[in-house]
């Protein structure tokens, strides 16, 4: 099977790997001399963002969660979130049901999770699952604290893919997408509806909207989110050249680098629409 190095600029996600630490062979799931990600259990409510995939398994939106750990370190209890899916109906879910989570641990900033070999074979295959699948994972892990890149183990070693396509030899990474968002009309309407109903009124903020989905895209809320784009004298978003959306520019910075994220209104200007992310560009 023809397998692919997974790069998140590359049509759907940028996974671009980096250099690996050795680890050991056959089933054991321990690195020698490494404590967990979380020696102490974490027992307080943590809330934090899940990455889902769309319909078109095309973009992976964070859905925001409250879990409590209990005796799991933090790591683990998130990941295991993942796998019961989405609540959002208009999210997918990226591991198939049978997946389970035997160890998580830690290592210069690589966190290493073991799973179970169902999560393998009862894996639902193709390119993109697979993408989806390892972008969710990584999305999600690089938002706690600690983690930098993430390697996949089955049964406590490595496999050269989770499902045939992508390299999973080394560690995975958090990178930024450049291009445009894919937004489907399902999901514009339900998002709306739910504003209209009183929830997630910061969807009606472009800026809060840019910090809040920008892992979509790969930028983390730690990032520096500043609207570029100034409103009209009424309040409501400049018009771009009459094609009846409300558009706006959020200028994004992390560390030395410098990109613009464009966001849109799909119903058009209004106070009362949603604002949603359409793609990012290097400045």
């Amino acid at each position: 099977m023809r397998r692919y190095s997974i790069t998140f600029g590359l049509v759907i996600l940028l996974l671009f790997t980096a250099g690996c630490f050795p680890i050991g062979k056959g089933p054991e799931t321990t690195i020698p001399g490494q404590p967990p990600i979380s020696p102490t259990p974490q027992t307080g409510e943590v809330v934090v963002n899940l990455y889902f995939a769309d319909d078109q398994a095309m973009n992976l939106w964070p859905e925001v969660r409250l879990i409590k750990p209990g005796n799991d370190s933090l790591a683990q209890a998130v990941i295991g979130e993942l796998i019961k899916g989405p609540g959002d109906p208009t999210l997918k879910p990226t591991f198939p049901k049978e997946a389970r989570v035997l160890s998580v641990q830690t290592r210069d900033g690589v966190t290493y999770v073991n799973f179970n070999k169902e999560t393998q074979t009862r894996h639902s295959g193709g390119s993109a699952g697979e993408a989806m699948t390892l972008g969710s994972l990584v999305l999600t892990l690089t938002e706690l604290p600690g983690v930098q890149r993430v390697q996949v183990l089955v049964e406590g070693q490595k496999q050269d893919t989770l499902a045939g396509h992508w390299d999973i030899t080394q560690p995975l990474e958090r990178e930024i997408r450049l291009g445009e968002v894919y937004v489907s009309e399902e999901r514009h309407k339900y998002l709306q509806q739910q504003v209209d109903k009183g929830q997630d009124q910061w969807r009606l903020d472009p800026l809060e909207v840019a910090k809040r989905e920008g892992g979509v895209v790969g930028f983390l809320p730690s990032d520096t989110y500043e609207l570029r784009l100034p409103t009209t004298h009424q309040g409501l978003p400049v018009r771009p050249k009459g094609d009846g959306y409300g558009e706006a520019t959020v200028l994004v910075q992390r560390e030395k680098r410098e990109f613009l994220m464009s966001l849109r209104q799909p119903a058009g200007p209004s106070p009362n629409h949603i604002w949603m992310i359409t793609g990012v560009i290097k400045q």
